[in-house]
């Protein structure tokens, strides 16, 4: 990774960390941000991993994030994983932004808008 890929990198999770603290501070509202950039938030979707097994049925999300967003309660060293296993289900790039949904912190996945006119 090249030095200025790094500062990229540090920059967008600044910009995203500042996006969650003004959501929760009230001043903006992410479900419209999230509109404004062209994604639909009509079908926000909840998968949490069964405390069993800890595994997420990714066939079974996948179609649905053709019609919204989908929330996964997962950490940072699962998202590699799920983002590459529903890229390769819908054979589509996935985008997954770090979320907090009613108080649990996880990650938001869903195609770009450039990716939903292939």
């Amino acid at each position: 990774m090249s030095k200025r890929d790094s500062t990229r990198q540090k920059i967008v999770k600044a910009i995203g960390d500042l996006i969650l603290i003004l959501e929760d501070y009230g001043v903006i509202d992410l479900e419209e941000i999230l509109r404004y950039v062209g994604f639909s938030t009509s079908n926000i979707v909840v998968q949490k991993p069964t405390r069993k097994t800890k595994r997420i049925n990714y066939e079974e999300i996948a179609p649905l994030i053709l019609d919204g967003a989908i929330f996964l309660e997962i950490d940072r060293r699962a998202v590699w994983y799920a983002k590459k296993r529903l890229e390769e289900i819908l054979n589509k790039k996935v985008k997954a932004i770090p979320s907090d949904y009613e108080g649990e912190k996880g990650y938001t996945f869903m195609i770009p808008p450039e990716e939903e006119q292939r």
